[in-house]
């Protein structure tokens, strides 16, 4: 804090006074948009949606018809990949013959299921992404609120008692737009 005084006048811990209290949704969006972004990193990786570790075996199971060994792979290993398949490997034979129509209905249909729950922690990064902006022009708003209302009541010959409404417009616009680039940037 000494260091960031004595290079702009400002530490960090002024700045976020001067933003007044939206700065705390903004720096809740931070930490939330850090961590879904660690979380997705982590999660969206090829080795946990396809598990390429089975992928030979899974495959040569699935061409040579070999619907229990498959599917005992895909029990074995759950990713997005085989949840995906074994969904359509469980309707597959009816009175033993392969049904193939009905192997992609189900695969299908578990798809947009798998997807969409996979698809949860972008959702709420996106959503980060879109409050942050709005947050810090709130705090735009309620900061030229004050200064007008500041100049309403005679201030308009001292810019120093509009300094700190102007102030809190300024550095919650910006806070806002540092939290919402980078998430959308991740997601």
């Amino acid at each position: 804090a000494a260091a960031a005084t004595a290079g702009n006048g400002k530490s960090l811990w002024d700045l976020w006074k001067v933003g007044g209290p939206i700065m705390w949704p903004i720096g809740l969006c931070s930490v939330a948009g850090i961590g879904l972004a660690v979380y997705a990193g982590m999660q969206y990786r090829l080795e946990k949606m396809t598990r390429p570790d089975i992928h030979a075996a899974l495959t040569q199971s699935v061409c040579a018809l070999d619907i229990p060994a498959a599917k005992a792979l895909c029990g074995g290993a759950p990713c997005l990949l085989t949840s995906i398949l074994l969904a359509g490997l469980t309707r597959t034979e009816q009175d033993g013959t392969p049904d193939i129509p009905s192997f992609e209905k189900a695969m299908e249909e578990a798809s947009v299921e798998e997807i969409t729950d996979w698809h949860k922690p972008l959702n709420h990064l996106s959503l980060v992404a879109q409050i942050a902006p709005m947050l810090g022009l709130l705090g735009t708003v309620t900061g030229m609120i004050g200064a007008f209302y500041k100049i309403g009541m005679g201030a308009m010959g001292s810019p120093e008692k509009l300094a700190s409404n102007i102030g809190e417009a300024m550095i919650t616009t910006a806070a806002g737009l540092i939290v919402a680039i980078p998430c959308m940037f991740a997601y």
